[in-house]
């Protein structure tokens, strides 16, 4: 049966969890591994979404351009901004934009880190650690730009569970979020005084609305005759928007937030590199496998084909070069299959070298025209990593050479320095 490999997008709220199909919190071990079973689904790159409402946002400039500037005034700033100690945290930024003049201007996310890891507990406990963690709010921004609406400045609202999600975009940009908890899904007239109270606070900061979009829950139709009669402005529901929908979008340019506990992240790596190193352990003995098919289908009718190769040999001449050269690509094939005894002890070698931090994507040491080489590829932390694994390859006893073919930076995270890179190794003993 076909096994599909997906992006996932998980959404935690207060009573729900929602992938593809929705479970309650109690369901959600049961629950997901019966659906990705069922539907024979691989988890690829997993984005887990948290509720505005248990997270904290600032919206802040700092009179520089520079990113490691930057980065340093915000790690100074957090200390002045919320009564947490470093390690009782996490938080990530996002750039909005640079300028006018020497300013940048950021939105700026903090957690408490023990409410993360409750959200990550639940899907460990089904078998699931997300490659990344983001905020609902910016979510439904990346849905909302993918609509490709006018640009103009909106107030969109998700009426969620037990909460409201406000999001002000004004000329395709972040500018202000909040979110409210509500008793209730049908709490309306509270829901509706909330709303006042943002337009009002839009209103003191000269933030225009053009439009008020409602998307999410039930009672739409409701909150939106409400809203008509106390506020000035156009509402609008759009059902096509949603959470969910937004978590695995591109759009947004660099405004990423990803506030995965740095726990995690090493035990997300980790469980990469024993899953490539699985892949690669499978891939080796299927190889493995068809080497010893042939040596004994060759060693069987090696006699045969002897036989059969003097006799037509000594009855045609005009055949006896062609003959010759088949008999030079056995005795080539045979040495080959001989080399190949060394297979498992490369790879072993391989993963007693390499520093912490190497991610191996493949190695190809069959099927190459020049023979006695190795090609490996993979990912690293940074390039001096990739270089200090070429020279440790040097020092075995194997190998003669090594060298870096390629390194390249990944540009899927803004803030992520990792690299893709390509080796090429030659073994002791070959020209």
């Amino acid at each position: 049966m076909k096994t599909n490999k997906l992006n996932s997008a998980i959404y935690i709220t207060p009573s729900r969890v929602r992938f593809a199909n929705s479970f309650k919190e109690q369901e959600v071990k049961a629950g997901l591994k019966e659906f990705l079973n069922e539907n024979k689904i691989i988890p690829g790159y997993i984005v887990s979404c948290i509720p505005r409402t248990e997270v904290s946002i600032k919206y802040l400039s700092f009179p520089t351009l520079n990113d490691s500037e930057l980065k340093a005034m915000v790690e100074f700033e957090l200390n002045n901004l919320l009564p947490l100690k470093p390690e009782e945290m996490v938080y990530d930024y996002a750039i909005i934009r640079k300028g006018p003049g020497d300013y940048s201007h950021l939105m700026l996310v903090v957690a408490p880190k023990e409410a993360v890891l409750k959200h990550t507990a639940l899907l460990e406990e089904a078998g699931l650690i997300p490659d990344e963690v983001t905020v609902s709010t910016i979510s439904l921004y990346k849905q909302f730009l993918s609509a490709k609406r006018p640009e103009a400045s909106y107030l969109l609202i998700n009426v969620d569970d037990n909460f409201l999600d406000m999001v002000y975009i004004n000329d395709k940009k972040l500018a202000f979020s909040r979110g409210v908890a509500l008793s209730s899904v049908g709490e309306i007239p509270n829901a509706i005084k909330d709303i006042e109270f943002t337009a009002t606070v839009l209103k003191d900061k000269e933030y225009a609305i053009d439009k008020i979009i409602l998307c999410g829950g039930l009672n739409l139709q409701e909150l939106a005759a409400g809203l008509e009669k106390v506020l000035p402005y156009k509402v609008e529901i759009d059902t096509s928007l949603g959470v969910l929908k937004g978590s695995l979008d591109n759009k947004g340019g660099a405004l990423k937030i990803n506030l995965l506990p740095e726990e995690l992240r090493l035990k997300k790596r980790a469980g990469l590199r024993k899953r490539a190193f699985a892949y690669l352990l499978i891939i080796l003995l299927v190889n493995l496998s068809l080497l010893a098919n042939i040596a004994f289908m060759k060693i069987k009718s090696k006699q045969e084909y002897l036989s059969l190769l003097k006799s037509e040999i000594s009855k045609i001449d005009d055949q006896a070069s062609g003959l010759q050269k088949k008999l030079v690509n056995v005795q080539i094939l045979r040495g080959y299959i001989n080399s190949d005894r060394l297979t498992l002890w490369l790879l072993s070698e391989l993963y007693r070298i390499a520093p912490d931090g190497i991610v191996f994507a493949s190695l190809d040491i069959s099927n190459r025209e020049d023979q006695g080489t190795m090609m490996i590829a993979g990912q690293a932390k940074d390039s001096d990593m990739v270089l200090a694994l070429a020279n440790s390859l040097k020092e075995t006893a194997f190998i003669k050479s090594a060298e870096v073919v390629r390194i390249t930076k990944r540009a899927r995270v803004a803030q992520d320095t990792g690299v893709d890179f390509e080796i090429k190794s030659n073994f002791a003993g070959y020209k």
